[in-house]
């Protein structure tokens, strides 16, 4: 695993996983307008482009209040497209418990890169001190 730049999260030999908005407008829309990837979200899916930079722009400020935890863009090294998100969250209504999930694009799901991004981005949440995902 490696951290080479101010944008790169973590990356390995097939991903990158990007902080910030990194994910382009567009391709978040598509990943997330999806009923099969939304499916199981207490949210209906997102309707236009706004939703979008909506989504995003939380994201921003919750990696700025504490970079340990935000969802991050996964992107494959290959075609350097955006396959989906990765995360790292408190849970809502937890006592300080930390989950880790993900949410890819259809055109990505089988391919591994769920596994890989989250035990990267769950490596990378060790050793900035957290005790236990």
């Amino acid at each position: 695993m490696e951290r080479s730049d101010r944008a790169t999260l973590v990356a390995t030999d097939r991903i990158i996983v990007r902080r910030g908005g990194s994910m382009r407008v567009d391709r978040f829309l598509d990943i997330y307008r999806r009923s099969e990837v939304v499916g199981w979200f207490p949210v209906a899916p997102m309707l236009d482009r706004r939703d979008a930079v909506d989504c995003i722009e939380r994201n921003l400020a919750q990696v700025a209040a504490d970079a340990r935890f935000g969802r991050w863009a996964v992107v494959d090294r290959s075609s350097g497209i955006p396959v989906g998100t990765v995360m790292l969250q408190l849970l809502p209504d937890g006592d300080g418990e930390i989950e880790i999930g993900w949410h890819l694009h259809p055109d990505s799901w089988g391919k591994g890169f769920a596994s890989e991004a989250a035990g990267a981005v769950l490596e990378r949440g060790f050793a900035d001190g957290l005790p236990e995902v």
